[in-house]
């Protein structure tokens, strides 16, 4: 008899158990799978994400914001831009269609050579591009595509000191002494000469 009672005792229990669970599965929205409510949970505490920390937007080669990649009317917003004539593009990054995190003349030939037929620009580049016209080294005051310093370069420094007084497109350039706070002088034009022709010593790096 004790045993029998015993064993009345435990299904008791075990359906007093059962009965609580499905109470509590009850209460349960299974309106969506449990997965799926962890992450639309997850996601609703997040902090929304800002377009400009990702490559979401990012059109490189876009430069005037109409939607089409690599028009002329990109390569002269672009060429306006860095001669200072007009503001920033609305998005730097699709200034930037070469993808090296650096805004100048060599995004201005991408876009031209990508409109002779030349490679895409690339499909995301880094959030915010700095704005430099010089590029790697200093001297190539002509602004050439190819990046040579030649005596093109020493003639454009010449006229802009002496002759012409025209101002320069990229100040940076033609900083040959790595003095550019002090400005543009005569001491540019001698470390150019002498980099072309008497000590052959390496022009600095761009800053």
């Amino acid at each position: 008899m004790d045993s029998k009672c015993a064993r009345i005792s435990i299904v008791v229990v075990l359906m007093s158990a059962a009965l609580a669970t499905v109470a509590v599965s009850s209460t349960v929205d299974k309106s969506i799978p449990s997965d799926t409510a962890r992450i639309v949970t997850v996601t609703s505490t997040a902090s929304p994400v800002a377009l400009a920390d990702t490559c979401l937007g990012q059109l490189p080669g876009d430069v005037n914001g109409n939607t089409i990649i690599g028009e002329i009317g990109d390569a002269n917003r672009l060429l306006l831009y860095l001669a200072g004539i007009e503001p920033a593009p609305t998005r730097l990054s699709n200034a930037d269609p070469n993808g090296d995190c650096r805004i100048n003349y060599q995004d201005y030939y991408y876009i031209r050579n990508y409109m002779s037929g030349g490679p895409a620009p690339v499909t995301c580049t880094c959030v915010e591009p700095k704005k430099t016209c010089c590029v790697e080294w200093t001297g190539n005051v002509d602004k050439d595509p190819e990046e040579r310093v030649d005596i093109s370069d020493l003639s454009a420094l010449i006229d802009h000191l002496f002759i012409s007084l025209t101002p320069l497109t990229c100040p940076q350039e033609a900083d040959c002494d790595g003095q550019l706070k002090e400005g543009i002088s005569i001491s540019d034009l001698s470390a150019m000469i002498a980099n072309l022709f008497i000590s052959f010593a390496p022009l600095p790096e761009c800053r």
